[in-house]
């Protein structure tokens, strides 16, 4: 996220495309370079060029060749492809197999307005694998609510993701934080926040 950079990071990216020279610590050793950058972001640099919140040079030679990606709510026949490719990765990480999407579920998520783009969709689709052994349903989706209906249940959503954790891991809470991808001290805080703690005890007598 390009978009990103302070200031000072920004001079230094500029200078390395620049001189096509960077330094390597911590003996400051000159190396050079012949790269082709690629760079992304969800802002519009030239506004920011324009109000001085980021550096016009370096815009300029950001900018030789750009690529406008339009939203996921305007490409909605990328969205089967990319909640298979997000549900399989995720699903491989937390060692499931044969989790697929119904077909309720299918049309459920190109229904959705996707406000969070395509990180909305990874994110539902994490949640999918975590809560589900099997098929995933549009209920189990659980998706962020655009038109007023009421407010998701998040908790809801959390507390089960944990719950199934904790049982796959046979109460180990290392390993359970490690598969959430949470601290372990988070983990604890929310097993007390959601009565989950005596479920399984800490596998061992050790967390």
């Amino acid at each position: 996220e390009v978009g990103e950079l302070d200031g000072n990071l920004q001079e230094k990216l500029l200078r390395v495309l620049q001189e096509r020279v960077f330094e390597r610590p911590p003996d400051g050793r000159k190396i050079p370079v012949d790269v082709r950058l690629i760079v992304s972001t969800r802002r519009d640099l030239a506004k920011m060029a324009a109000d001085g919140a980021f550096r016009e040079d370096l815009h300029d030679v950001l900018s030789t060749f750009r690529v406008t990606v339009p939203p996921l709510k305007e490409r909605p026949a990328d969205i089967p492809v990319l909640a298979r490719c997000f549900l399989a990765r995720a699903a491989q990480r937390l060692g499931k197999r044969d989790l697929e999407l119904t077909q309720g579920a299918m049309e459920a998520l190109t229904r959705h307005g996707w406000p969070g783009n395509v990180r909305e969709l990874e994110n539902a689709m994490e949640r999918a694998a975590m809560v589900c052994d099997s098929d995933v349903r549009a209920e189990d989706l659980l998706l962020r609510q655009t038109n007023g209906d009421g407010p998701v249940r998040w908790r809801e959503i959390e507390r089960q993701a944990i719950e199934h954790a904790l049982h796959a891991n046979a109460g180990n809470r290392t390993h359970t934080a490690r598969q959430l991808g949470i601290s372990l001290r988070k983990l604890q805080y929310r097993l007390k926040e959601y009565g989950l703690a005596e479920i399984l005890p800490a596998a061992g007598g050790r967390h």
